[in-house]
């Protein structure tokens, strides 16, 4: 009970810190260290999905359970060994942009990061779809469709063939890409860690506007996630339709 308290309490934290057009500015692949548009890859459009609403835990298992009863997992060579040290930096840009260069927020933002609650609720989400947020093909998958589904207003649960196509075909794409071979293991890190947070916020201010109707502001943050996806990948998903092959226009 203590646990779900610190999470509603986190999530209330961050609907207050989050603000749409920080999603058109905020570039996650500089905190790769990577540049804009560091996994932008032609063969991508089209391959992508995934799911957004956040399940209680599985008492059965986690990812590996659930990887383990797909048979479209990603490639081993896009896991990768976590650090912590990797990890306290990706925790220091993602205050930083939700304080939005503000003194006075960096506290709350501190807080709400440092809780840790987005990323076991982004690992819940990801082991639904067998999901491992330990592989990059597999968070990059799950970051596209949950953008995918707050620009759309869209949900993507009950259609695993899409979820199944979109992991098979980027996660192909990317391993063959030179740079994302080239990472290493804290690349690798920074980035999906960078990802799996965006995504959460995403869909955390979204569900928090859709619960107070606030329509206008809803509005901004899709726009603001297009942007903001759109620079990261190369890839517009507004008006993408999540089919057995994938996203598809």
């Amino acid at each position: 009970m203590q646990k779900i308290i610190r999470f509603a309490a986190a999530l209330k934290l961050l609907s207050s810190l989050v603000a749409a057009p920080a999603f058109a500015q905020y570039d996650p692949g500089a905190t790769a260290d990577l540049g804009r548009g560091m996994i932008v890859n032609d063969d991508l459009g089209g391959n992508l999905g995934g799911g957004s609403q956040v399940p209680g835990r599985d008492a059965r298992g986690g990812a590996d359970r659930a990887r383990s009863a797909s048979p479209h997992a990603a490639p081993a060579a896009l896991t990768f060994a976590e650090t912590a040290a990797v990890h306290r930096q990706v925790q220091a840009d993602i205050v930083n942009f939700l304080a939005h260069g503000d003194a006075s927020r960096r506290d709350e933002a501190k807080r709400v990061v440092e809780q840790g609650e987005l990323l076991e609720a982004f690992e819940r989400v990801a082991s639904r779809r067998a999901f491992d947020r330990r592989n990059l093909g597999d968070v990059f998958a799950a970051y596209v469709v949950m953008s995918w589904e707050v620009v759309n207003g869209e949900d993507a649960r009950g259609r695993q063939a899409g979820v199944d196509a979109l992991r098979a075909k980027s996660s192909a794409t990317l391993v063959r890409d030179d740079r994302i071979r080239a990472m290493s293991d804290a690349d690798k890190q920074r980035l999906a860690e960078t990802l799996a947070y965006l995504a959460m916020i995403a869909v955390t201010a979204q569900n928090d506007l859709r619960r107070s109707g606030n329509a206008p502001a809803l509005e901004q943050l899709r726009d603001g996630v297009r942007q903001s996806t759109r620079k990261m990948i190369g890839i517009d998903v507004k008006g993408l339709r999540l089919t057995e092959n994938g996203l598809t226009r």
